[in-house]
């Protein structure tokens, strides 16, 4: 049962990305949905299966957002990393501990992304991309995680 709610969460996340990244223009800030999957990975397994999660997300991320391949896979494997290493140390079962993870460490990988955009493309750092979208993807991943069965079945304590 925990295999087929994780497979169904992850793919309606997936699905949910790509359809928020067709009316991106319209909306103000959009929540970075693979980035969960790569949280709840790099909180759940090892350094080299996470690295290996956040390259493949972050080449998603690329083909849906900027079109530079590379570029996002990069900055996703640094905050991967992070968070797999600094995620031993929290306690998760708090969800000011999971909100301050997510959203410090998309911010830190978009941080480095737009860094990059900005020395090779001349294209400037948005403030949406620092701030509103760590936030209200922290925010989204606490409102899910809060759901007592996505919770006991997920297991990220």
């Amino acid at each position: 049962m925990q295999r087929k709610i994780k497979a169904v969460l992850f793919v309606l996340l997936f699905l949910t990305q790509i359809t928020l990244d067709r009316y991106r223009h319209v909306l103000i800030a959009t929540p970075d949905l693979l980035y969960l999957i790569l949280v709840y990975v790099a909180v759940t397994a090892g350094p080299v299966r996470t690295i290996v999660t956040a390259t493949l997300l972050g080449w998603m991320t690329d083909f849906f957002s900027v079109g530079m391949v590379g570029l996002f896979g990069f900055s996703r494997v640094l905050s991967a990393y992070l968070v797999n290493r600094v995620s031993r140390f929290l306690d998760l079962t708090r969800m000011h501990f999971v909100f301050f993870l997510i959203s410090f460490s998309l911010a830190i990988s978009n941080l480095v992304a737009g860094l990059l955009l900005q020395w090779i493309y001349a294209f400037p750092v948005e403030p949406g991309l620092i701030f509103y979208q760590p936030l209200l993807t922290a925010l989204l991943g606490v409102l899910i995680l809060s759901v007592p069965m996505v919770k006991r079945e997920l297991n990220v304590h």
